[in-house]
């Protein structure tokens, strides 16, 4: 069965590709858009909650289409830096080497993880990294600080291989309070998303269709 997931990916793709043709999208953003983990689910749900805020409501969809676009494209760069950091820090390998061992290995906790990715859908963080930590000291400030506005998730947060499941790119590096975030926390996080649930399915598939037209159209 096809997925959200799926059915977003291929036409966020689709209109990106048309978008590039006219100079609508950077190279970079086309780009990294394609790359399986380039995080498009949470890109989605980035825009479902900024639907829900004044700002966007009340924008017109010339403004809409301006945030959107400047989003996409911030989140373009640093997907594209850290991939390059990554591939470097593991000699060649990269982001499959980074799946891998979110599947395989034991750099993300087993038994309780299910990738659902709300833990890291957070404009900031408190960057409390390790003493030894390679993270470059800007990155931790992005932590930090967040990516700016409209941008509702973490600057680490990618998509497990296009499958709409969370994949932390910096997990080996990652910052001390999301060490702390063990399964007692997420269990409890999940216990609020019975009521208060990530998103709606119908909502996801429609804010998808605007994304897509905002993209190629405006």
């Amino acid at each position: 069965m096809v997925t959200n997931a799926e059915h977003a990916r291929k036409a966020i793709l689709r209109s990106a590709r048309r978008a590039r043709k006219v100079g609508r999208i950077t190279p970079a953003a086309a780009f990294a858009l394609r790359h399986r983990c380039f995080p498009i689910t949470y890109l989605i749900r980035n825009i479902l909650t900024l639907q829900r805020e004044d700002p966007w409501m009340h924008g017109s969809r010339r403004v809409q289409k301006n945030r959107l676009l400047r989003i996409l494209e911030e989140r373009a760069r640093i997907f594209l830096e850290v991939s390059k950091w990554i591939r470097e820090k593991s000699g060649g390998q990269g982001w499959r080497h980074q799946i891998e061992s979110a599947i395989e290995g034991p750099s993300l906790p087993s038994g309780y993880c299910s990738h659902c990715g709300g833990c890291c859908e957070i404009a900031s963080g408190f960057p409390d990294f390790p003493p030894d930590t390679a993270i470059p000291s800007r990155w931790q400030r992005l932590f930090g600080d967040g990516m700016g506005r409209g941008h509702r998730f973490c600057a680490f947060l990618w998509e497990l291989d296009a499958s709409g499941r969370s994949l932390c790119a910096i997990h080996p590096w990652r910052s001390n309070p999301c060490r702390v975030f063990e399964e007692e926390e997420c269990d409890y996080f999940m216990k609020d998303l019975k009521t208060n649930p990530l998103f709606d399915p119908k909502a996801f598939s429609v804010t998808c269709r605007r994304l897509s037209h905002l993209i190629n159209r405006g």
